[in-house]
């Protein structure tokens, strides 16, 4: 006799549970994501020992009649679909029916729905997939869920949770996500009593923001949005200043469905590169509009994950409505302690510390932007306004030069303090890429040609990247079996460096050779040619060549950073400056 055979009914149910249901997160985020299809204008989530002991899930939404009730815990029973047709122009957040049959397989569960005008609502009581009572009940419009003893079936499934504080944390970043898609629900959550997050109703996309992340975060970001082709891009991303150390808060929204994909994680790489240091990472709210036929939701059981019909076209929308914001934008990081980098991100913290420092800030430099993310699907494009850029107001002037090595300027808003080396490594490395393939370099002949011995491994780096070479202005000939002759350098290189530049051009080369695009290479070396041939700290300038100097920074793309993302420029605005003074 085989060994096939059919399991129970049980056993499939707890099975297929667990493709739905993997932690306490997993049920919250089912529960508030049928209340906001339900039309809820307010969600209160209440949570005990990071879900594992009680999760309560309240709303205002439209309810259920009783037959509904009884029926919603039929495995593959829902109102959102009807044909194979619906299931291709989703429109909801849930659709498949997986999620109630899924936690009660796994729990006890208790609910209580009315929907609007009834005078009796419904009370069901599900223990392990089984009805244990079904009965009438005096309870307002709307629907709550009551689960108890999360995966107490299941011992082997519950010895895998985590601490209750990471399970707790989970609960809380889902909660902070949504009320960030849907600014026009009110949104609550509370853990052991304690309340972490009140976020009222509102019509304004900045107000959530620091209803959720407090005014610290939200004074670092600046709008995005952007249309390509049938899709639409809006949301908020943070300045070059604010930044992290993870990518945490990168939070994506397709047709206010929360996601994770790749290719706009790699848009969001290439948007901020060249401004941000090495091994950090942005904040980015984003919201993509797209036909429902132009994206599937159904490819992951927890829904957490999408396919794009044109993932390109995805891509090139997201990299260059960043850009585009940040160009437009031009943010420079103040001086002030507590707004801006500092040793440590300062929206890292709790928002109160921050409150007072950011508040003056606001005062003092600039009032956040009027974004505004609408409740409907269809997001106007007269909700949003031009972003007002900081570089567009009056002329910069030099003043001084400080140390040989800072140039001190004022403009409109307050002081400046320049970088000399940042602000004109920012410089040549946008000439270099404008000039990239659209006219011949810079170059200067040397009157005694050079040589230069290099390793075997250098040699087979020069071969590999003479094009790029030639490209930034280098005119190199091999000579003999380890060594090369110099006869041509960009006209901003400084002889003199020359040696030790293209050493560092070369193991460049050879370390990432392989490893990184051509393109990214090229503009690797770039980045690195800028850096020699900029000038350094300790040099003196006249006030002729300040002057020209922030010129030429302030018609950069970003004059905020250097290619390698430090800042190229601080600010010291008026405003706190009288402040500090006592003029106020």
């Amino acid at each position: 006799m085989g060994g096939v055979q059919v399991l129970s009914g049980d056993l499939v149910a707890q099975i297929a549970a667990g493709e739905v249901i993997e932690r306490p997160v997993s049920v919250v985020k089912e529960l508030v994501e049928n209340s906001l299809d339900a039309g809820s204008s307010r969600i209160v989530v209440e949570v005990e020992a990071g879900g594992k002991r009680r999760i309560r899930v309240s709303d205002d939404g439209h309810g259920m009649e009783r037959d509904d009730l009884l029926l919603a815990f039929e495995r593959h029973a829902t109102s959102k679909i009807r044909s194979l047709q619906d299931l291709q122009g989703i429109a909801t957040l849930g659709f498949r029916g997986e999620a109630l049959p899924s936690i009660v397989a796994v729990s006890r569960v208790q609910v209580r729905t009315a929907t609007a005008g009834a005078e009796i609502g419904t009370m069901l009581e599900v223990v392990k997939g089984k009805l244990s009572a079904a009965t009438e009940t005096v309870t307002p419009r709307g629907t709550v869920f009551e689960i108890d003893s999360l995966f107490e079936s299941l011992p082997a499934r519950k010895k895998f949770l985590r601490s209750i504080p990471t399970e707790m944390s989970q609960i809380t970043d889902l909660v902070n996500r949504y009320a960030l898609a849907f600014p026009g629900v009110s949104f609550r959550l509370t853990a052991d009593g304690r309340e972490l997050l009140d976020a009222p109703a509102t019509e304004e996309f900045p107000e959530r923001i620091r209803q959720v992340f407090g005014t610290g975060f939200a004074g670092g970001m600046i709008p995005v949005q952007g249309d390509r082709g049938y899709a639409r891009l809006q949301g908020a991303v943070s300045r070059p200043d604010h930044h992290f150390s993870v990518p945490s808060r990168q939070i994506l929204f397709v047709n206010r469905r929360m996601v994770r994909d790749r290719s706009v994680s790699h848009a969001i790489r290439e948007a901020y590169r060249r401004i941000l240091p090495a091994r950090r990472f942005p904040a980015v709210l984003l919201f993509l509009q797209v036909p429902a036929h132009a994206v599937d939701v159904n490819v992951h059981p927890a829904k957490t994950e999408v396919r794009f019909r044109d993932p390109s076209l995805i891509h090139d929308l997201v990299s260059e409505g960043i850009r585009g914001s940040l160009s437009s934008a031009r943010p420079v990081v103040s001086f002030v302690k507590g707004v801006g980098e500092g040793a440590t991100s300062p929206v890292a913290g709790p928002a109160d510390r921050l409150r007072e420092a950011t508040e003056s800030y606001l005062r003092s430099h600039e009032e956040l932007p009027e974004w505004s993310i609408p409740e409907a699907h269809h997001l106007p494009e007269e909700k949003f306004r031009p972003v007002q850029g900081e570089m567009q107001g009056p002329p910069v002037t030099a003043l001084a030069q400080y140390r040989d090595s800072f140039i001190i300027a004022a403009d409109s808003q307050g002081l400046l303090f320049v970088d000399q080396h940042a602000a004109h490594e920012r410089i040549l490395y946008e000439r270099y890429m404008a000039g990239l393939g659209d006219r011949e370099p810079d170059r200067q002949s040397l009157l005694v040609p050079r040589t230069l011995d290099i390793t075997a491994t250098q040699m087979v780096a020069l071969e590999a990247a003479q094009e790029t070479l030639r490209a930034l202005g280098f005119r190199l000939e091999p000579f003999g079996k380890n060594s090369v002759i110099i006869r041509e350098v960009p006209g901003l290189v400084d002889p003199a460096t020359l040696s030790r530049l293209l050493g560092d051009l070369l193991e460049e080369v050879g370390r990432q050779f392989g490893r990184m695009e051509p393109g990214r290479l090229q503009e690797q070396l770039m980045v690195t040619t800028a850096c020699h041939a900029a000038i350094k700290i300790h040099q003196p300038l006249g006030k002729e060549r300040m002057a020209n100097l922030l010129s030429e920074l302030f018609q950069t793309s970003h004059p905020m950073t250097c290619p390698h993302g430090r800042p190229a420029l601080l600010r010291f605005p008026h405003g706190e400056m009288m402040a500090r003074f006592g003029r106020r």
